[in-house]
């Protein structure tokens, strides 16, 4: 038996140490995304887990990524999936059409990169990421883990991330307790 084999993906299966492969879809680096490259550049160094970054688009985040050795996949969504500003809470009905489409276009591509990779966790930095890959994940049989900070309510959203992760990690007591009352 081989210590390792490569998938049609180009990622390495180890059997000594868990993957973490983790998501997050903005392409640039602000505060959440800092305290995600600090927790997983130490992650790395101790060399306790394997990790590997999934992304939706490039940006200064990727270049960080792969500037601490860690390798990253870029997955791209369908262009509705993939637009930013808050339009996906201003569609018409028409769009929500083509946003399922791409949803589960962007999910089986999910599925296939974590049962390929041999993941052993999912983890979304924020809910957005959660949304777009929760149904890959659960297909995949990984838990998922999602980070959540903020206090905004989306209504049916927020319930999708609520009873599809996992594990949720609060960013603080008063976000868990919004997020609570709110779902």
């Amino acid at each position: 038996r081989y210590p390792h084999r490569r998938g049609s993906f180009g990622v390495i299966h180890h059997t000594d140490r868990p993957l973490i492969v983790f998501c997050e879809v903005y392409p640039k680096v602000y505060g959440a995304q800092r305290s995600m490259l600090e927790l997983y550049s130490r992650w790395h160094s101790e060399g306790r887990y394997r990790l590997h970054f999934v992304y939706p688009t490039e940006g200064d985040l990727t270049e960080a990524v792969r500037g601490l050795g860690i390798p990253a996949t870029c997955l791209r969504p369908g262009p509705l999936l993939g637009s930013y500003n808050k339009r996906l809470l201003r569609l018409r009905w028409r769009d929500y059409v083509t946003l399922s489409s791409e949803i589960w276009s962007y999910n089986r591509a999910v599925k296939r990169f974590l049962v390929e990779s041999g993941a052993d966790l999912f983890h979304c930095n924020n809910d957005r990421a959660c949304l777009m890959g929760f149904l890959g994940a659960r297909r995949a049989r990984c838990p998922l883990v999602t980070h959540l900070r903020r206090t905004a309510t989306f209504g049916y959203l927020d319930r999708l991330v609520y009873r599809n992760s996992t594990e949720i990690i609060w960013v603080s007591g008063r976000v868990r307790d919004e997020f609570a009352r709110n779902n």
